[in-house]
């Protein structure tokens, strides 16, 4: 299947937008701790930036992190915390080499100081 998406999509679409959600559940499914599924999560993420480069589309918007999740247990919001920031820190350096422009958005009022730097 993954072979089909990789094709050029018709020039009138510029944009694909999606929610990335159900991370735990897959990862809960599988016997997984909660950050093994986030981690999980960060290369379905990696690969979905490459592949939709390849498809054509000039935008790419993820929706990762809600503020909902800023509810949840400091263990987990603090570990994810850490993959945006290695994230940032070792892909966004290839993303840019690549003529990818990163844009965060969203509030970054609750994001920690080591965060905020790169925004």
């Amino acid at each position: 299947m993954e072979a089909a998406l990789t094709k050029p999509i018709k020039p009138a679409l510029r944009h694909v937008a999606i929610i990335m959600g159900g991370i735990e559940l897959w990862g809960q499914a599988r016997g997984l701790a909660r950050i093994e599924g986030h981690l999980a999560g960060l290369e379905a993420a990696r690969r979905t930036v490459q592949m939709v480069r390849k498809m054509g589309p000039s935008h790419l918007t993820l929706y990762s992190f809600s503020a909902e999740y800023l509810r949840r247990s400091l263990e987990d919001v603090d570990n994810l915390f850490v993959l945006i920031q290695d994230y940032i820190e070792h892909d966004l350096p290839t993303l840019v080499s690549e003529n990818i422009l990163v844009k965060i958005i969203g509030d970054r009022n609750s994001l920690p100081r080591s965060l905020k730097i790169f925004f």
